[in-house]
């Protein structure tokens, strides 16, 4: 299955590439070529639909898209993001690269394939890395100001998941906005994220079957039990997996304050820790509020937007986080 994806994916890309020669070839004023960069910084980042409960991740991004006509689009985005390596202390960085066509099925419904693939810095954890292809199909209905879009999702590499995500929101626009030739747009909107499994940062423990026999070993293991414990067994996992006694050393160091399951003490069973979620069940991760805001002044965009994430783990945390940025075409 993994090979038959990787060959997909290979097609798709040269697809891409014969599609930019014929269209860079044949390229008219119907089809003119558009480019958009933008920059954005947000105070907190969403990693498989939820906040991490152990540290914000401030994140710095960029994105260069080029529309090559009015139906695909091209991008490429590099994304630095705070306190995400191991030890969550240091930044980690990804470099993401991908493509677009949208399918305008009739006045109303779109339909977008679309296909990422990402690249990450090497003290990036196994998380956020754990797979670094990303396909997706979105189903998009607008009614006049109202907009309803049901994506899903497959993404492979390392691991594989599963997601599927429905948002609504509103889209109005006001032109010549306060008397002048520029516009104001507010899209708020609500969203809900499904996966498989819980996709919280607790995940990469219930994915590392060792320890999951460990805790079944030793039920009664604690926090304290499992980083300073002489058993052979422990020890050997241990050394085998310093990403995962990083990630339960940060739970007694962690920054946040916020914590829906309480303090994580020396004391707290191990077997806490390993959410017992079903990997292969399709479950909602959280519902996020969003109010996007932005003001177009002839080529250049300003951005803002607040959000708020709700998870429905009790292991993760709910909390606001604010993103500001702008973009310019031409």
């Amino acid at each position: 299955m993994r090979k038959l994806l990787l060959k997909l994916s290979f097609l798709i890309a040269v697809l891409i590439l014969l599609n930019f020669s014929l269209w860079a070839q044949n390229e008219s004023a119907a089809n003119k070529t558009i480019y958009s960069v933008e920059t954005s910084y947000s105070s907190n980042t969403l990693v498989y639909g939820v906040l991490d409960h152990y540290a914000v991740h401030p994140s710095y991004n960029a994105n260069l898209d080029i529309q090559l006509n009015k139906n695909f689009n091209l991008y490429l985005s590099p994304t630095s993001l705070g306190n995400s390596d191991s030890t969550n202390h240091h930044s980690t960085s990804e470099f993401a690269f991908g493509a677009t066509y949208q399918l305008k099925l009739n006045e109303n419904l779109t339909l977008t394939p679309s296909f990422s693939h990402f690249v990450f810095s090497k003290n990036t954890t196994a998380l956020s890395a754990g797979f670094n292809n990303y396909a997706d199909v979105n189903a998009g209905l607008a009614v006049d100001w109202w907009e309803l879009n049901a994506s899903t999702g497959y993404g492979y590499g390392k691991t594989t998941d599963f997601f599927f995500n429905l948002a609504s929101n509103a889209n109005i626009r006001l032109d010549n906005f306060n008397g002048s030739k520029n516009t104001l747009v507010l899209q708020p909107g609500i969203d809900f994220s499904f996966n498989r499994g819980s996709l919280s940062l607790l995940s990469d423990l219930k994915r590392t079957s060792a320890l999951t026999n460990i805790v079944k070993l030793y039920p009664n293991l604690t926090v304290n039990d499992f980083l300073t414990s002489t058993i052979p067994a422990i020890v050997t996992f241990r050394q085998q997996h310093p990403a995962i006694v990083a990630t339960v050393n940060n739970l007694l160091t962690r920054k946040r304050k916020k914590v829906a399951s309480g303090t994580v003490t020396a004391n707290t069973p191990l077997s806490s820790l390993v959410p017992s979620t079903t990997k292969n069940k399709i479950g909602l991760v959280s519902i996020n509020l969003f109010l996007p805001i932005s003001y177009e002044i002839n080529n250049f965009t300003i951005k803002a937007e607040m959000a708020y994430c709700s998870p429905t783990n009790q292991n993760d945390t709910s909390d606001f986080y604010a993103t500001i940025g702008v973009a310019y075409s031409f």
